[in-house]
């Protein structure tokens, strides 16, 4: 195989390409070998001279992408390294390679070979190739039809390539030369476009060819002046095309011009947007006399029904219709309304078709444009009173009740309803997690909502009817059933109240039912998810019919005992919901000669009996938020005076709600003794893990909870803790040993929220002792158990919020305090973390307490490491380990560099700088050049342009020269010995660049990006003089008041 990298003879082609079809061969034995050896041929200097020879020597496909990728990563590269004759060789071998493969229409070679002349562009064009332009409409006004379009093909590719898709890899000052020639010379450009297009009503062109012009067309038209628009006749000659075999090619080329033409930024004359207007509405004009005709064709029979059965290109254009009538609508409703009324009302009912297709594509298209029409409308006269004037509404009266069933027929699913039909027709459970998803049904409410506004007593009717004949079973199928609840979910709070409770009443009555005639329990489960998900939506309606909320209570509860995939769930968010919206209700209302929320909480046990733990835990929420709203003095934040009886009722609540976490109580002192049998019962340890989130929960939305604990629940728990120790000590089998793990894990993670609202609670009632022994106990209890054998994270989190969220009263224990994370957490963690593929959460648990203890504790805890040169190494040198591990990791590592020398530069610690200036600059400049680590590049830049602005601050590196001098110096000395490929004179303007522009993080990130670019090819010094004056140029948008640190 290796004869193929001898270049001194010549190239057995046909063992190339066994040696390609062997690397591709995925069973072949040899392929390692294989790919070995063809990554040597690529990378070897003289390897494009081999390309023509396989290109016209192979009859292997895959051999030509070889040769092909061989030349195209040359150019990319090396292309500076090449001989002017070289270079000019190869220039006019691509273009009659490109000539030549566009007369044979060998389309895949061609596409590549046309990259390559692109990238040959970027390098050359336009000062060692000034005529390339002329040349390429010379020679497609001379040539075929096929090279013309090839020409026009390589226009579009070098024109999205230098204004769309080059951000990464072409500088700055190669974007602004290219994109200022290319547009000098669009003038030229335009006129083949324009020349071609008039050509074809007179002589007979290829399709292709017209085709090619148009998306050529289009691509320029997202920049091209509007002059070349409003001052020519384009617009006319590209909208004749509307009705031809183009008609897909015109469409989305007229979607650029009219986006062009609305997404103006430059102020323009009132003759200019007069003349906008007119080409805007000659377009709507055209194309809905275009639609008059093809709509005709479909007769009585809806678009929707027919749409799977039209061809792909038909498809298509359907689709490019719906662009284009979308945009004008959207961003020109008042000039159509005002001018072409008629045409306007026509486009909206096509659009309306058009809706009604089952295609989420096309209906993203539209929803934008109906959300803006119906908006406009509605934002006229916002209000429930009816208007007794005129209002633009009344004008698109049709149009607007064709929009209800339209948009009705699209409703996406809500995230709070969790049962679906599935494809196969079964009823279950799903989660709607899609950002997407959710983000688009919530348009789609808004919407909706907007819609109902609009138009009242009819959707209201609307609703009402299909509900009807859900009933009748004319139109009985869950899938309608569900888009019609969900609609009239969103329609809440859009009519008057009283209006909103008769509608709402009737809406449930039907549905009721419909229930009760239902026998399949699955439509019953359908049918009562809808009713939970319209309870949770009209929460006023609720508020103002206070018996009712009782009985949509009462009906959860008994929903809880369902045992349907997704009811529970349902009932349990329902009720979040309903908790949230009208706590007060819980506190107001009575049951059984009791308040309401206490005859709840009593029964507390038999309402949750059928539920999961984690359902469970959900209703123990919606008790935790109905009691924040008894007001008392146990937070420092509240302002209300002290009612004893009050405090004194909420902590009763309080017990009660805890006490119905579990029928066993897992602090009793005989199962604390029985720990060693019951630790190896999974079933216990799911009890366990269930009462101590509860508490977790409780203790997060109820912080004065935390009160009675101190005595009743965390003495419990650090003797738990303690013995689960001993236990495992005591070598027993591996399921207990998982068993005590996850145990334990719950009892740190109850403390860590326990510390995270410990300072929020008043001192009346938390003595500076009490939180004293608290944390001592907390300390050498639980948190020391990591230095001795429990190497877990959640200690390393539970560190890190002591810090975090504690007001350490004497600075003398929180002194201690640090020293003592040191020595247990820090220190023992350092190896560990660099085997992190091993311990990935212990490593982001260190980053995370290291970050806290710099930001919080920075005047005590960062004079305690420094002052151990081998402790603060080893951490130092941990956080620049950390530069190169994961996103997560990485961004943490730099922020917290970036603090520290922050806040050492404030405290003037100029040893910390002797120390470590150099070599994390130096660590920062090889990840920002790193290629392979495409993350952080903001940070990093904060960080090089801190330390340069500093630099000069500082005590002298070298008693010789400034620190300006020295430090330019070392980045040229540390660059020029590993960047071989840029030349000493752009480098130079890079460091200088550097120094000049690191006042400003925007600017002089743009600086460092610009050489991250160079930094991968070859470079000259041809843009010398364009960089300086880049330079310049962002010197002088730098403010002249910019602070410099």
């Amino acid at each position: 195989m290796e004869s193929i990298l001898n270049f001194s003879e010549d190239l057995d082609v046909n063992l190339f390409d066994s040696i390609v079809k062997t690397a591709l061969d995925s069973s072949s034995s040899e392929k390692s070998k294989a790919e070995t050896v063809l990554v040597k041929f690529k990378e070897h200097p003289n390897a494009w001279t081999r390309v023509d020879y396989i290109l016209t020597t192979s009859s292997y496909t895959p051999s030509h992408f070889v040769a092909l990728q061989v030349l195209e990563t040359q150019v990319k590269t090396k292309w500076v390294l090449f001989t002017e004759e070289q270079r000019n060789g190869l220039k006019s071998y691509v273009v009659q390679s490109v000539i030549k493969r566009s007369e044979q229409q060998d389309q895949i070679i061609l596409n590549r070979f046309d990259i390559i002349l692109v990238e040959i562009l970027k390098k050359d064009w336009p000062r060692n190739w000034p005529t390339f332009i002329s040349d390429l409409i010379t020679a497609s006004q001379n040539s075929s039809m096929e090279v013309c379009r090839n020409s026009l093909e390589i226009l579009k590719r070098l024109n999205e390539e230098i204004f769309m898709f080059g951000e990464g890899n072409i500088t700055t000052v190669r974007k602004r030369m290219l994109q200022n020639q290319l547009k000098n010379e669009f003038i030229h450009i335009f006129q083949l476009i324009k020349t071609i297009l008039e050509y074809s009503k007179k002589m007979n062109i290829t399709d292709k060819l017209l085709d090619t012009t148009l998306y050529t067309l289009q691509s320029f038209s997202k920049w091209m002046p509007l002059q070349f628009i409003v001052d020519t006749e384009i617009v006319e000659l590209v909208v004749s095309f509307i009705n031809t075999s183009h008609s897909i090619a015109c469409l989305k080329c007229l979607y650029e011009i009219v986006k062009r033409m609305v997404n103006e930024k430059v102020e323009i004359s009132s003759q200019e947007s007069k003349t906008v207007d007119e080409k805007i509405l000659l377009i709507n004009f055209s194309l809905i006399e275009f639609l008059n005709l093809y709509f005709s064709k479909f007769g009585s029979e809806k678009l929707s029904a027919l749409y799977f059965n039209l061809d792909r290109m038909e498809q298509d254009f359907i689709l490019s219709v719906s662009f284009l009538l979308s945009l004008i609508y959207s961003n020109k409703m008042d000039l159509l309304e005002n001018k072409s009324l008629k045409e306007f009302l026509k486009g909206l009912e096509y659009l309306i078709r058009i809706t009604e297709i089952e295609d989420k594509k096309i209906f993203v298209s539209v929803l934008e444009c109906w959300s803006s029409f119906v908006f406009c409308l509605y934002n006229e006269y916002p209000y429930f009173a009816t208007s007794r004037v005129s209002l633009r509404r009344d004008k698109y009266t049709s149009i607007l009740e064709m929009l209800i069933q339209a948009l009705v027929d699209k409703m996406p699913r809500p995230e709070e309803v969790l049962v679906i039909e599935n494809e196969y027709g079964e009823i279950v459970k799903e989660k709607l997690t899609e950002t997407e998803a959710i983000d688009f049904y919530k348009e789609m409410k808004r919407t909706i909502f907007h819609l109902s506004s609009l138009t009242g007593e009819r959707i209201k009717s609307f609703f009402i009817k299909k509900l009807d004949k859900q009933l009748d079973g004319s139109e009985w199928e869950i899938k309608k059933l569900n888009k019609i609840c969900w609609s009239i979910g969103c329609v809440s709070e859009s009519f008057s109240k009283d209006e909103e409770s008769l509608f709402f009443v009737d809406v449930l009555k039907n549905l009721l039912a419909l229930c009760e005639m239902k026998v399949s329990k699955d439509d019953k489960a359908v049918i009562a998810s809808n009713i939970m998900y319209l309870v949770g939506q009209y929460h006023r309606f609720l508020v103002s019919n206070k018996r009712f909320l009782k009985t949509v209570v009462k009906k959860l509860f008994e929903f809880m005992d369902e045992t349907h995939e997704g009811i529970q769930d349902m009932a349990c968010d329902t009720l979040l919901r309903i908790t949230n919206k009208c706590p007060h209700e819980f506190l107001i209302q009575r049951e059984e000669n009791d308040v309401y929320i206490s005859y709840i909480l009593k029964n507390l046990c038999r309402i949750t009996k059928s539920l999961e733990f984690y359902q469970k835990r959900i209703i123990y929420e919606c008790m935790c938020v109905v009691l924040q709203g008894m007001n008392t003095e146990m937070t420092k934040k509240s302002g209300v005076s002290m009612n004893n009886a009050e405090y004194y009722k909420k902590l009763e609540y309080i017990n009660l709600l805890t006490s119905s976490f579990s029928d066993t109580n897992i602090f009793q002192e005989k199962i604390q003794e029985k720990l060693s049998e019951l630790i190896i019962n999974r079933d216990f340890v799911r009890i366990v893990s269930h009462v101590l989130k509860s508490f977790s929960l409780v203790y997060k939305n109820l912080p004065e909870s935390i009160i009675t604990s101190f005595q009743n629940v965390f003495p419990f728990l650090f003797s738990m803790y303690e013995r689960l120790d001993l236990i495992k000590n005591g070598q027993i089998n591996s399921l207990a040993n998982k068993n005590i793990i996850l145990a334990k894990q719950e009892i740190i993670e109850v403390f860590t929220n326990v510390v995270s609202v410990l300072e929020n609670l008043n001192d009346k009632f938390i003595t500076k002792e009490m939180k004293s022994n608290f944390l001592n106990n907390l300390f050498q209890k639980i948190i020391f158990d990591y230095k001795k054998s429990f190497k877990d994270h959640t200690l390393l989190l539970l560190g890190g919020e002591c810090f975090k969220s504690i007001d350490f009263s004497e600075e003398e224990d929180a002194f201690k305090s640090e020293v003592f994370i040191l020595n247990t957490l820090i220190e023992p963690s350092i190896p560990l973390i660099l085997k992190s593929e091993e311990n990935n959460d212990i490593q982001t648990a260190y980053y995370r307490l290291l970050d806290i203890l710099i930001i919080k504790r920075f005047d005590s805890f960062f004079p305690l490491i420094f002052s151990n040169s081998d402790t603060f190494n080893s951490i130092f040198d941990s956080l620049l380990y950390g530069f190169i591990c994961r996103r997560e990791i990485s961004e943490l590592c730099l922020s917290t560099i970036l603090t520290t020398f922050k806040k050492c530069y404030e405290i003037n610690n100029f040893l910390f700088f002797q120390k470590y200036f150099l070599n994390t600059m130096t660590n920062i400049l090889g990840i920002i050049f790193d290629k392979d680590k495409d993350y952080g590049f903001e940070l990093q830049c904060q960080i090089l342009s801190f330390l340069l602005k500093i630099c000069d601050k500082l005590p002298l590196f070298d008693q010789t020269v400034n620190n300006n001098t020295f430090i330019r110096n070392h980045i040229n000395e540390l660059f020029a010995s590993t960047l071989k490929n840029i030349t000493g004179e752009s480098l130079e303007i890079f460091i200088v660049g550097m120094f000049e522009l690191c006042r400003d993080d925007d600017i002089f990130r743009e600086h460092v990006f610009d050489f991250r670019v160079k930094v991968y090819e070859y470079g000259c010094n041809d843009d010398l003089n364009m960089e300086i004056e880049l330079v310049n140029e962002r010197k002088q948008r730098i403010p002249a008041g910019k602070n410099i640190i």
